[in-house]
């Protein structure tokens, strides 16, 4: 380990910065990041001397002043997020800093009613933090004229205003983004009759979009586009065999972005050759680790180097060696489509991909319902549509046409 820094580090924080230097190191920072991430710390801890603030009882207004200090002084480098996970976490469990917990913030009518909202979503429906996020915004957004800066009046809710709302929702945005608001709305009637602050659930009054969602044929890959998109991926190098572990989870196994993101060791049962895949809505279904999928996954785990310690399966390269988000995987994917030459290509096509594939090796709808771990028939019945073998059977002859 690279036990010099050479950075200059005075004032509170200065017995701290060998101690940080290593721990920084171990984590898998590079020493020119690390170097970095200490002068901002140097940087803080002669503002800190200079303005008198304490360490021992330091605010979160005292870091975005600091922040503020350092753009004016024409500083752009590390943004918070980043400098709080890398250093002042770190220099927290040392004890060199101390929080002062935030006074509580006084909700009003409006922002307790959404507070209340969000729980019953978390907790009760049992949605994503993610879908929770979007069925907020477009409830507060629905409900924006109905309040001021003292109240929320519900009583003026009527039926005209929730057309109106879904009608300049269907003119500003794309018919799939319109029916999430439909539902969105929908669910915020409905907790609002339950929790009794409207003395009629409306929720039956919202008029529905129209769009047909079994018009169109899913977007899949053939075998040899399958073949081609895998064999892209460099499985000489350390970020290939991560590319190519998780498109065979996404092609074999249909799993969505957020199944990938969310994988973790505990997950894997070596022994039973299963896997647990943590879904949507919470939901924890048991699948069958095919051996190619459980090969690759085995050779990307035995790459994973200092970030051992972390259960997630699939790290960033870079330091902080954490999971990624659902969008990290999404660029993971889109990038590996235009490395294989197609002009583009998302997650869900790969999970269209593993339903085809399923009916092409003879396997029902129910099999297909089963692996992608579908809540009803109907969302797999589209899967009909591209089974053309079974297809046949049932298509008429043509007047005339050859026997």
């Amino acid at each position: 380990m690279i036990r010099k820094h050479n950075v200059n580090v005075t004032g509170p924080l200065a017995e701290y910065a060998d101690h940080l230097w290593e721990n920084l190191l171990g984590r898998g920072y590079k020493p020119n990041s690390g170097r970095n991430i200490l002068r901002i710390v140097a940087q803080l801890s002669r503002w800190a001397m200079k303005n008198d603030v304490s360490f021992l009882r330091f605010r979160r207004e005292d870091l975005s002043r600091f922040f503020v200090s350092r753009r004016r002084a024409g500083c752009q480098s590390f943004i918070c997020n980043e400098f709080l996970d890398a250093a002042l976490g770190p220099l927290e469990k040392m004890r060199a800093i101390r929080w002062v917990k935030a006074k509580s913030i006084r909700l009003n009518a409006f922002e307790r009613l959404f507070s209340d909202y969000d729980s019953y979503l978390l907790k009760e429906r049992a949605l994503m933090q993610k879908t929770v996020k979007i069925y907020v915004k477009f409830g507060q957004r629905f409900l924006a004229k109905f309040h001021d800066s003292s109240r929320l009046d519900l009583r003026r809710l009527k039926i005209d205003d929730i057309t109106s709302f879904i009608l300049k929702e269907s003119r500003q945005f794309s018919i799939g983004t319109a029916k999430y608001s439909v539902t969105a709305i929908r669910a915020l009637l409905h907790f609002l009759f339950r929790m009794g602050k409207m003395s009629h659930d409306l929720s039956s009054a919202v008029p529905a979009i129209a769009g047909w969602r079994m018009s169109g044929l899913p977007k899949t890959l053939d075998h040899k586009e399958v073949k081609k998109l895998l064999e892209a991926c460099d499985r000489h190098s350390l970020r290939g065999r991560r590319d190519f572990a998780i498109l065979l989870l996404m092609t074999r196994l249909g799993l969505r972005a957020g199944e990938v993101a969310r994988l973790s060791l505990d997950d894997i049962d070596w022994r039973h050759g299963e896997i647990v895949i943590r879904g949507k809505n919470q939901r924890h279904d048991r699948l069958p680790l095919p051996p190619d999928v459980g090969t690759a996954l085995a050779r990307h785990l035995s790459d994973r180097g200092n970030g051992a310690e972390e259960r997630t399966v699939f790290l960033r390269e870079r330091a902080p060696r954490r999971g990624f988000c659902v969008g990290g995987i999404q660029v993971i994917v889109s990038a590996c489509f235009k490395r294989a030459g197609f002009s583009r290509g998302n997650c869900h096509q790969l999970r269209h991909t593993a339903a085809t594939q399923i009916l092409r090796r003879g396997g029902s709808l129910d099999d297909v319902a089963q692996v992608l771990r579908h809540k009803s028939h109907n969302t797999t019945a589209i899967y009909a549509k591209v089974d053309l073998w079974a297809l046949r059977g049932v298509v008429m002859r043509w007047p005339g046409g050859a026997k």
